[in-house]
């Protein structure tokens, strides 16, 4: 707990301390402790004897990452005192969010004494006893805001207009700096929870930002990259391997995907062979270049798929496409090429077979599956043979297979 001063003075260098503070905040363990410092910051700043700094999200009802300066205090401000602050009310809250500025328990009471409200009698006179505070909000997020509450004793003196003022500026650089924090744990939280998708499967994927550069890779990516046949890795970014004459198109790729409209971008994706410099005839490799995240609050990255067409894309079990739809063989590898992401043409040039045969048997893939086009087969597919089932697989990979098995 922070002692007051009689005459509470600012540090000549307060607004230094708060722009040294959000430096400080970039070596936060979390969001927890980037408030925990924040809010130790200010009580130096600011001399109070109570001071609560808390997320408060508005879709639950309930407080997160709650600090303060005193834990006992703390809690009980949540669970008893926060019913009964004027500055909790819906019209005080709008009034800091829309001007940015804070307000004191004694302009919300129109300068009447505290000692007469219900929050000076039932819960600040227990602790202290309280007569000053301050209150100060802005929104951290669509459904998340960032409450202050400092309170002073009858000893002390009200928050001046200088504090205030400071208290605003701290505020107002403190909650864009808590909200890029959030913004960078969603982004580590989506890549944690992307690579571990990753590991499942065999083929070589690898996650991109929007420029391009590689952000992790599955073992069968590192595996491929370490070939070098392919695909090799300069600088974090990948170039064309030493029997490819083509991979400039992932850069060109990545960019036009990613500045998309993102509301068209659910089946839209860039395919592009990889060829062998070395042999003439149909591409072998193709890479399968996909948006998987972006939003305000979260940094858009692409996951690039390669795809060894040598044998076959076998992106689900045909046994089990046949079986359960009685598809030909010659139907089930075209259904499986379909999942992975190739066109009528693409399709073609991989087995080395007219459009219109590839077209006929798309034809009967439609009747026997009861769908209309091949959006609606791809999601019937999907969900009577998901990715991970391939993982039942007995068949391994060749050493040096560039994704030659299936998932």
């Amino acid at each position: 707990m922070v002692e007051a001063f009689p005459h509470p003075i600012h540090p000549p260098n307060a607004h230094e301390r708060v722009l040294d503070l959000l430096l400080e905040m970039d070596a936060a363990s979390n969001f927890s402790a980037a408030l925990r410092l924040a809010l130790g910051t200010l009580a130096q700043l600011v001399p109070c004897q109570q001071g609560v700094l808390y997320e408060w999200n508005g879709v639950t009802g309930h407080a997160l990452n709650k600090v303060s300066l005193d834990p006992g205090f703390g809690h009980a401000y949540l669970t008893q005192g926060r019913a009964l602050d004027p500055c909790c009310n819906e019209r005080a809250q709008q009034r800091c969010l829309l001007s940015e500025t804070s307000c004191t328990l004694s302009d919300l009471m129109n300068r009447t004494s505290l000692e007469q409200s219900p929050f000076s009698n039932q819960f600040l006179q227990r602790h202290g006893p309280l007569s000053y505070g301050l209150s100060h909000s802005s929104r951290l997020g669509t459904d998340s805001r960032i409450h202050l509450r400092l309170f002073r004793a009858s000893t002390s003196q009200d928050f001046t207009t200088d504090e205030r003022a400071l208290v605003d500026l701290f505020h107002l650089h403190v909650t864009r700096k808590l909200q890029h924090l959030r913004a960078l744990e969603r982004y580590r939280q989506d890549c944690a929870t992307l690579q571990a998708g990753l590991d499942l499967w065999r083929r070589p994927i690898f996650l991109l930002d929007d420029s391009a550069r590689v952000l992790s890779c599955n073992a069968a990516a590192r595996t491929a990259v370490a070939e070098g046949k392919h695909l090799q890795l300069a600088d974090g970014f990948l170039v064309p391997g030493d029997s490819a004459d083509h991979a400039s198109w992932i850069t060109h790729g990545l960019d036009k995907l990613l500045r998309a409209n993102t509301r068209s971008q659910h089946h839209a994706t860039h395919l592009q062979a990889l060829r062998h410099a070395s042999r003439s005839g149909p591409a072998r490799h193709f890479g399968l270049l996909a948006r998987l995240n972006g939003s305000e609050a979260s940094p858009a990255f692409a996951s690039l798929t390669l795809i060894d067409l040598q044998r076959h894309p076998a992106c689900h079990p045909q046994e089990q496409l046949r079986r359960a739809f009685g598809f030909t063989v010659a139907e089930a590898r075209v259904a499986d090429a379909l999942m992975a992401g190739l066109d009528i043409e693409q399709i073609a040039e991989a087995f080395q077979v007219r459009r219109d045969t590839v077209r006929s048997h798309i034809k009967h893939l439609l009747a026997k599956t009861g769908t209309r086009g091949n959006a609606d087969l791809q999601k019937l597919l999907l969900r009577v043979t998901p990715p991970w089932t391939a993982l039942q697989r007995e068949q391994e990979v060749e050493p040096g297979t560039l994704a030659a098995a299936e998932i």
